[in-house]
């Protein structure tokens, strides 16, 4: 069982189909990697067919079944074969990640000791990227723009309010304030979705805050 689950409004959400790409990514994620995640899943999906199961029938519009076809025909054939393994930095990223990474284009620099790999997905809502931080470093106190995901793929850290470790999901809001410490044996992987830039607010490392694009 993990420690830091999806929210249970997320998961609403994720059920429903309303939740925005970037969170979508971190809950699918996350249900591979925890088997209690997929079970809540699965409670509330089931949920939600006994209440349309419920509900009067009603006229489906012309279009509803051509819109089905199509969904059908993005999802490809049923015996297609299995997305080939993505390992990163030696760690081989769950199906829905793997799948949203596509053709990445590499790490880049953040801060020492830190590294990100941005992943681009289609609504452009949110930031979305792997963060390594290596063993025993950490990513500057700072505050949130908005809501910040970050799920713990491999590894673990602290960061002053709880330790994540793999299948931890880590949520700050723009009242968070906190510095992510890696494991002191181990680099850390992790899957970061954010809303809004982060604002660096230790002494030296808030002069960067105007170069900062996460």
């Amino acid at each position: 069982m993990t420690r830091h689950a999806a929210p249970g409004e997320m998961l609403l959400d994720y059920v429903a189909g309303t939740l925005p790409e970037g969170p979508a990514l971190i809950v699918a994620t996350q249900a591979a990697l925890v088997a209690d995640v997929r079970a809540s899943i699965a409670a509330l999906t089931a949920a939600g067919g006994a209440l349309l199961d419920a509900l009067p029938p009603a006229a489906l519009d012309e279009a509803a079944l051509d819109a089905v076809m199509a969904r059908l025909d993005e999802a490809g054939p049923a015996d297609a074969a299995p997305p080939r393994p993505v390992v990163v930095d030696g760690v081989t990223l769950p199906a829905p990640l793997a799948r949203a990474l596509g053709d990445r284009g590499g790490w880049r620099g953040f801060w020492p000791g830190v590294r990100e790999m941005a992943i681009p997905l289609a609504d452009g809502v949110h930031r979305v990227a792997l963060m390594r931080i290596a063993a025993g470093r950490s990513i500057p106190a700072h505050r949130h723009g908005g809501v910040e995901y970050t799920l713990v793929l491999d590894g673990g850290f602290v960061d002053g309010r709880g330790r994540y470790e793999r299948g931890d999901l880590c949520v700050a809001t723009p009242e968070t304030e906190h510095r992510p410490v890696a494991d002191a044996h181990g680099a850390c992987l992790c899957l970061a979705v954010s809303q809004a830039p982060i604002a660096m607010t230790g002494p030296l490392a808030r002069l960067l805050n105007p170069f900062l694009r996460r």
